[in-house]
């Protein structure tokens, strides 16, 4: 069972079916019959779920980095810069959008904003006459 085991790695390395049978010895159809078995079909799955997961949690755990360092360049003297930073700001808040017992990234943005000093309801950033971040409406 070797093989089959270090073809099941090679297959979790993003490796094709053919390339995994290689690895582990095996022919592709060999493969591929194993793959049909429940046992290792369970197996498979459950590790793509686990890795899936995995990547999830290093998501979510730099995703604050990354805004913050969006929100960071909004104050940039460059104007291409700033555009860029909030353009991608919005962008992601749209893409992402909310999920199912996650808090809204929109809403995310606007405590990292807050946090940062807040955006008065003149659209202006702590009303120092520059152009920031305007209020996140109510949804």
């Amino acid at each position: 069972m070797a093989g089959v085991e270090k073809a099941v790695q090679a297959l979790e390395q993003g490796k094709t079916t053919t390339d995994a049978a290689r690895v582990g010895g095996l022919t592709r159809a060999r493969l591929s019959e194993l793959l049909r078995t429940p046992a290792l079909r369970d197996e498979v799955e459950r590790r793509c779920v686990e890795q899936r997961e995995a990547a999830e949690r290093i998501v979510m755990r730099v995703q604050p980095l990354a805004v913050n360092c969006l929100v960071d360049l909004l104050e940039n003297e460059d104007a291409k810069v700033r555009m860029g930073a909030a353009r991608d700001l919005l962008v992601l808040g749209h893409r992402v959008g909310p999920k199912m017992g996650r808090p809204s990234p929109v809403l995310q943005i606007s405590a990292i904003v807050e946090d940062k000093g807040g955006v008065d309801g003149s659209g202006y950033k702590d009303g120092d006459g520059r152009a920031g971040v305007a209020a996140t409406p109510d949804l």
